[in-house]
């Protein structure tokens, strides 16, 4: 929040701070905010494109340097676990779906959960696979029946100690995700991307692609002493849009580009 003082020029006192070219028409600046909308999230079709970001060309990519890049494959979700010590929190996620489809999950548990192993930079399933796990991913092991949780797979939701705040929704190739969730009790949160499941059945065709999700993905923790907004106020945003912010690149030779 920024005063102008006792009869101060508001103006001049953001100009200190704050360079006029960000300072909105309405405050006197030369920032037009029009075609914003009154409150909630920022739609993506207003992000400024990455290559008209400054630092762009640089290994300062605002992309990179904010999200974590990952991928899940079926029967392997990725995790992400986040002790809340303090009820009133507010949890928030951005993430991108930029390869395939996939389901995303919010549980809560009262236990303490390690967080999943970290491999490349990236919080990756608890399971690393190797060839052979690869490809009975692909393959799609329907006989097998996997855990609610990889990272803890001996809870099991309906439990006390395991509850599915969030339940699954189906993200496809291409969706943005902005979404929040007040945090009414203390424990662990965790955060989950998994490929859908699919019926039993046998295919003529070997698709490894098919069973594999690539997406990006940030969160953050608004701490109960920070958060001053209604819990009303908080909302899940869904868009099409990423493909807006995102580097162009030509489609490949065989694959039909998304209208």
């Amino acid at each position: 929040m920024v005063s102008g003082g006792s009869g101060g020029d508001l103006k001049e006192e953001l100009r200190k701070h704050i360079d006029e070219k960000f300072i909105p028409d309405f405050l006197g600046g030369s920032c037009l905010t029009t075609n914003c909308g009154l409150g909630g999230h920022v739609p993506k079709s207003m992000y400024l494109p990455v290559e008209e970001q400054e630092g762009a060309s640089s290994s300062e990519d605002p992309l990179h340097s904010t999200y974590t890049s990952t991928a899940t494959y079926r029967g392997y979700p990725v995790e992400v676990v986040i002790p809340v010590d303090t009820a009133g929190c507010v949890l928030t996620w951005d993430f991108d779906i930029l390869k395939n489809d996939c389901e995303f999950s919010l549980f809560f548990s009262t236990q303490k959960i390690e967080p999943p192993v970290i491999r490349d930079g990236a919080q990756s399933p608890t399971t690393i696979l190797n060839p052979v796990e690869m490809v009975s991913a692909a393959i799609g092991g329907a006989s097998h029946q996997h855990p609610d949780l990889q990272c803890a797979p001996e809870l099991k939701v309906g439990s006390s100690e395991l509850v599915l705040e969030e339940k699954p929704v189906l993200f496809q190739e291409g969706d943005s995700m902005q979404g929040s969730h007040y945090c009414s009790r203390a424990g662990t949160y965790i955060m989950q991307w998994r490929v859908p499941e699919t019926a039993v059945g046998h295919s003529s065709t070997f698709d490894f692609g098919s069973h594999k999700c690539r997406f990006i993905y940030y969160y953050e923790i608004l701490n109960s002493e920070n958060f001053r907004g209604s819990v009303a106020s908080l909302e899940s945003c869904r868009s099409s849009s990423f493909s807006s912010i995102a580097p162009q690149t030509p489609p490949t030779p065989g694959t039909p580009r998304k209208m």
